[in-house]
């Protein structure tokens, strides 16, 4: 399923508290709201739409705003995502290793293996789930 700008909009706005702007657009804004996302296409026909998401301090998600956002996506839509480590994973795992991932697959968190997809520019092959991860609240 690909969600329209003004669907993505929705979902996070309801996800901030009351009040706080949420920016979808292309380019980073002058002054940006509590949270930016930027919609970008994948070449990946198994992961075609790419959110980047920004959360400032203020938009209420800490400490894991895009586990968070990813979760919702899911609840909400019944979009799985790719999400990018981090340290509660494992310790001595390289949170920057661009091809360890957090996957939210039909809403269960999975540790994953991104490289030689599409999606990364690696590969041709599909992402791969290792094992089940539970998400800190």
């Amino acid at each position: 399923m690909i969600l329209a700008p003004e669907q993505i909009a929705r979902a996070f706005t309801d996800l901030v508290p009351s009040g706080a702007r949420v920016d979808v657009q292309s380019e980073f804004p002058d002054e940006p709201g509590a949270v930016w996302v930027q919609i970008l296409e994948s070449e990946d026909p198994h992961w075609p739409c790419v959110l980047a998401v920004s959360c400032l301090d203020d938009s209420g998600l800490s400490p894991y705003g895009d586990l968070q956002i990813a979760t919702r996506l899911w609840e909400r839509f019944g979009v799985d995502s790719i999400c990018s480590t981090h340290l509660f994973v494992e310790e001595g795992l390289d949170p920057r290793d661009p091809y360890w991932a957090l996957a939210c697959i039909e809403g269960h968190w999975h540790m994953a293996d991104t490289c030689g997809t599409r999606l990364t520019g690696t590969g041709s092959g599909k992402v791969t789930l290792l094992r089940p991860v539970n998400i800190p609240q």
